[in-house]
């Protein structure tokens, strides 16, 4: 069994990072993002620090809209035994509170762009029009459940032909993939050809795995 506060300790150590907001999860996207000819319209639903967002925002000078959904608050991920299952209440708030002082530090030239969503992933897609993104990223709670629910939510949220994406399709040291197995319950359900999901490994943060998925709308 897994201690929680090994990974609230990691945690603390990752906030007093110096490089911190040099963790970007998305990179594979910016290619494609940067070739479509058209403005994008992007979300991420779980942003964390934001570390992936501001990267994105720099490196896709196309986007022009970019909703950030986050509630910030105490959760409990996919699994209790890993480091990964608690999410504290407080690691979360100063979580968020490193992500509001990056959003409004003068420095940040792209503050207008964002759409700050604070709420759960299962209320955020409520702030969203349908039909509206070019793109998502969807890094939440990693449970089955909660992927297989955001994906629901969120699907009608993208345009036809924009890319509906997000993180850890790697299976974890532990043989578990609870984010793939959410996804193969979402296209089940909505009738998605598995085979059209494309697995991308420009992720600095998993370099040695799949880290990113996405399916063309």
């Amino acid at each position: 069994m897994f201690d929680d506060s090994y990974y609230y300790k990691s945690y603390a150590e990752w906030l007093a990072s110096p490089d911190i907001f040099e963790r970007e999860s998305s990179s594979g996207f910016i290619k494609i993002l940067n070739s479509l000819d058209r403005d994008i319209v992007a979300a991420e639903v779980g942003v964390a620090f934001g570390t992936n967002m501001f990267h994105m925002m720099e490196k896709v000078p196309k986007i022009t809209k970019y909703y950030a959904v986050d509630q910030w608050e105490e959760y409990k991920d996919y699994a209790d035994d890993c480091p990964w299952g608690h999410m504290k209440g407080e690691m979360m708030q100063s979580v968020g509170e490193v992500f509001l002082d990056k959003l409004n530090s003068p420095d940040n030239k792209n503050t207008d762009k964002v759409v700050l969503i604070k709420k759960s992933s299962d209320v955020g897609h409520q702030f969203i029009e349908n039909d509206s993104l070019d793109w998502i990223f969807i890094d939440a709670n990693h449970s089955h459940k909660s992927v297989y629910q955001d994906c629901m939510n969120y699907w009608p949220k993208v345009k036809k032909g924009g890319i509906f994406s997000g993180h850890d399709w790697f299976t974890d040291d532990r043989g578990v993939n609870t984010v793939r197995n959410g996804i193969y319950q979402f296209c089940d359900e909505m009738g998605i050809d598995k085979n059209s999901i494309i697995s991308l490994r420009d992720d600095p943060e998993h370099h040695k795995n799949e880290g990113c998925w996405m399916i063309q709308k």
